[in-house]
């Protein structure tokens, strides 16, 4: 036999949580009150079902309302389906602790110093069948591919914000200049009630990070606006490198402070302020809009940005 086809749009399926409810009650008044309903509206409804189904479902007799042997039949059927797709639509309850996979993060060292340590030993206690994977932060795909392919979170500083990309502030940071403490400098700038020159600066060797090479650095940008250019004689993809890179030399580098001082326990190196005011950068969160609702996304970006606001703010 051939079961026909139905046309489901044909079928108005809010329906049927009306019919569940005349199932349980077998009346139209006690339905009604249950779904919040008035009672015309709820005959009406069973009017619309009684037609769907080719069958009375409900009847009155001298004993009170009866379903009919279809209505029975149908009871368990529509409450077993209903309860499916409430299950469907119901949000999942995330537990990390339960949660088996890996999660890709990308950034430069200097975000890695400053979050991924207390990150992981977190994802340990919290969720430890997650596995993280940090990647090097790679500036040459455009940001919103690379969040999209690449990696599902990105820990950097960029004012690039493309479409449907997220972000969220971690912390702030400004600048320090480092040196070999046995650099020429330093006696300048320790006899001096100024510290460090702007001409001074400028005409120093420099050393910067950068992924892209030889390139145009904020500090370059600011300094254009005030008229000058400093030597940039080396880029290195790396801040952690920079303190072995200056030492021995005449060359100075130009640091983010919280790098800075993560790095002064360990390393000897001479450190001065800018001689220039210059406005804080935002190191963010970035995230692709597909992972946006993401549970494991959700939570690992909540982590970061409560690590961020007990270690900074």
């Amino acid at each position: 036999m051939v079961t026909p086809d139905i046309n489901l749009r044909s079928v108005d399926l809010n329906l049927l949580t009306v019919l569940e409810q005349l199932f349980v009650h077998k009346h139209i008044s006690h339905a009604a009150k249950a779904l919040n309903m008035s009672q015309p509206a709820v005959s009406r409804a069973l009017a619309r079902l009684r037609e769907q189904f080719q069958d009375p479902l409900l009847v009155k007799t001298s004993f009170g309302y009866q379903l009919t042997p279809k209505a029975q039949r149908l009871s368990e059927q529509i409450t077993q389906m209903l309860s499916v797709v409430r299950q469907i639509l119901q949000a999942d309850e995330f537990d990390p602790s339960e949660y088996s996979g890996v999660f890709t993060i990308s950034a430069l060292d200097f975000e890695m110093m400053m979050l991924l340590p207390k990150l992981l030993s977190v994802v340990h206690k919290k969720a430890p069948k997650l596995k993280i994977q940090i990647i090097q932060h790679n500036p040459f795909i455009e940001l919103g591919k690379y969040l999209e392919q690449v990696t599902q979170l990105l820990l950097y500083s960029t004012d690039a914000s493309p479409t449907n990309v997220f972000k969220q502030r971690l912390f702030n940071d400004n600048y320090a200049v480092i040196m070999c403490a046995n650099n020429p400098l330093v006696k300048e700038v320790d006899s001096s009630s100024t510290g460090l020159t702007l001409e001074s600066y400028i005409q120093s060797s420099h050393v910067i990070v950068s992924g892209n090479g030889l390139t145009t650095t904020d500090i370059d940008i600011e300094l254009k606006t005030r008229g000058y250019e400093r030597d940039v004689v080396s880029a290195i993809p790396h801040f952690s490198l920079i303190p072995d890179v200056v030492k021995n030399s005449n060359l100075i580098a130009t640091m983010p402070r919280r790098m800075v001082n993560h790095l002064k326990p360990r390393d000897d190196f001479y450190v001065t302020d800018l001689p220039f005011k210059t406005p804080d950068f935002l190191v963010e969160q970035f995230w692709h809009k597909i992972h946006h609702h993401c549970p494991i996304h959700q939570w690992i970006r909540n982590e970061l940005k409560a690590i961020a606001t007990h270690k900074f703010d």
